[in-house]
């Protein structure tokens, strides 16, 4: 039943006008045709990080797998398994939110901006952004910190 404070027409003066409708379709549509190069760029990305002592790199594609670790000689001077385990993780998550950073910026650049307007001005939680349809498996595990020992 309706609440007698309830006015459907009142909802109808808060839609988006015509104009701006059309507007947002036309931006879905080149959003639609940018898809193709928008994969291309997304498989060309790469995330990088380096320790704070300069002693390990890594390098993660475009899905956040490990492509490249480089390892400075003197990380073997003290050699402790455990400590390299943890710098290793530390440096890949790292280098996984770099990665993640250069995804977000580039699908937002998809997205038309009058659709961030339409998520305010209805009070669309952004919980379910389109950020966080595009994590990888590798973006997952990094957020859930490291694997106890």
């Amino acid at each position: 039943m309706a609440s007698p404070h309830h006015d459907p027409l009142a909802e109808l003066n808060n839609l988006p006008s015509t104009a701006t409708f059309m507007e947002i379709m036309d931006g879905l549509r080149q959003s639609l045709q940018n898809i193709p190069d928008a994969q291309q760029e997304l498989l060309e990305l790469t995330g990088e990080a380096t320790s704070d002592d300069g002693l390990l790199t890594v390098v993660v594609g475009p899905r956040g797998q490990l492509v490249d670790v480089q390892i400075d000689p003197r990380l073997f001077r003290t050699p402790d398994a455990v400590s390299l385990r943890s710098l290793l993780l530390e440096v890949n998550a790292a280098a996984i939110a770099s990665l993640t950073d250069q995804v977000n910026n580039a699908m937002a650049d998809q997205i038309p901006p009058e659709i961030d307007e339409l998520r305010a001005q209805y009070q669309i939680p952004t919980s379910s952004s389109y950020e966080s349809m595009f994590k990888s498996d590798a973006e997952i595990v990094a957020e859930r910190g490291k694997i106890d020992e």
